[in-house]
């Protein structure tokens, strides 16, 4: 996370009457979400996938954030980077994967550490990077 990020996280920690917890954050709409993450780009967006995120996780999960790969991407918004950094910053999970965004994409490429070429995405560039 960048520090811009980071700052929302804070805020949103803060922001959150109760406590930053899927129960509290289901009681939230977007609208109130929004505020507190508005430092981020697209923060409207994410605000409304926070709030579904934590319906989601409630009653799919019974409220406890889930600790796989597939269940974290199932829920909206949330891709292979997201689900690894929760996975292993979040949840301590061993052997959780890289997380690689645009930037680690393009430099592995220049590198020669990706491959290159049309269909390539910071996914493709996560499984040679990780082997």
């Amino acid at each position: 996370l960048d520090q811009v990020e980071m700052k929302a996280c804070e805020r949103l920690r803060e922001g959150v009457s109760g406590g930053l917890s899927v129960a509290n954050v289901v009681t939230m709409t977007a609208e109130e979400v929004g505020p507190l993450i508005n430092t981020c780009n697209y923060y409207k967006g994410k605000a409304a996938k926070i709030v579904s995120c934590a319906k989601m996780i409630k009653l799919r999960h019974r409220s406890k954030v889930p600790a796989s790969l597939g269940a974290l991407t199932a829920l909206e918004g949330v891709g292979p980077k997201i689900a690894n950094l929760v996975l292993s910053v979040g949840l301590n999970v061993p052997g959780a994967g890289l997380v690689v965004d645009t930037h680690v994409h393009r430099v592995s490429r220049r590198l020669g550490w990706a491959p290159t070429g049309p269909g390539t995405s910071p996914e493709t560039t996560r499984i040679p990077l990780q082997q």
